[in-house]
């Protein structure tokens, strides 16, 4: 039997309420911990671009291909390119 509300006794209604602020934090650290766990997991994902390895080798690649990119356009100049494109064209 149920007793309403109004006529409950203050120890219960302060167990109900410690009750429910318990369930409260306990879901809140339950999700705290699966969080962290998603976490952990994520970063050991192959190829997870979140990942601080993955990223750090991303900004590497792009460092390399500058350099590359560069060199290249210093040992052939776009112009001379061009000018041989064209001369091989009009050869044709």
């Amino acid at each position: 039997m149920t007793v309403p509300a109004s006529s409950a006794s203050p120890a219960a209604a302060v167990r109900e309420r410690a009750t429910s602020t318990c369930r409260s934090i306990l879901r809140t650290a339950v999700l705290r911990q699966v969080e962290s766990l998603l976490q952990i997991l994520e970063a050991e994902i192959p190829a997870n671009p979140e990942d601080p390895r993955n990223q750090k080798l991303t900004r590497s690649l792009q460092r390399d291909m500058v350099a590359y990119f560069d060199a290249l356009e210093d040992a052939i100049p776009v112009e001379a390119i061009e000018r041989l494109y064209y001369s091989l064209v009009a050869q044709e």
